[in-house]
């Protein structure tokens, strides 16, 4: 039989997977009949469907273009907000593990920071009405 995370060849009293430590549950007996191309086609592999087909990289966003966008976010306060909220969707768009988690975390920063920065303007035209009187 073949392990069903990794898809190495197996025996069949086997409980453990030699290659991937993965324990084996009543459930998880397959076919004797089952290839090695017939697990190829599985979803084991469709999980790499983020690989860069070129030359096999993973497709990653640059470190600066994260640096920069945090930084825009949290510098140019109001306007910063919500350019990193159009960016955070554009990113969480993208079908890459990478764009997409950044992609939230950038939409969360930002949601966050217009929060604050919404508070702020209530907190200080508050103060500034009762300068006044």
């Amino acid at each position: 039989m073949f392990c069903p995370k990794c898809g190495s060849s197996v025996s069949d009293d086997t409980k453990v997977c030699p290659n991937c430590d993965y324990i084996f549950n009543e459930d998880d007996i397959i076919d004797v009949e089952c290839t090695e191309e017939t697990i190829k086609e599985e979803s084991i592999y469709k999980k790499t469907d983020y690989m860069n087909s070129e030359n096999g990289n993973n497709v990653t966003l640059s470190n600066a273009v994260k640096v920069l966008l945090v930084a825009v976010v949290v510098l140019l306060n109001g306007l910063g907000a919500i350019i990193g909220i159009v960016s955070g969707i554009y990113f969480m768009s993208k079908p890459y593990p990478d764009y997409n988690s950044f992609g939230r975390i950038l939409l969360s920063l930002s949601i966050l920071m217009l929060v604050i920065s919404f508070i702020c303007c209530c907190i200080s035209g508050v103060f500034g009405m009762f300068s006044y009187i």
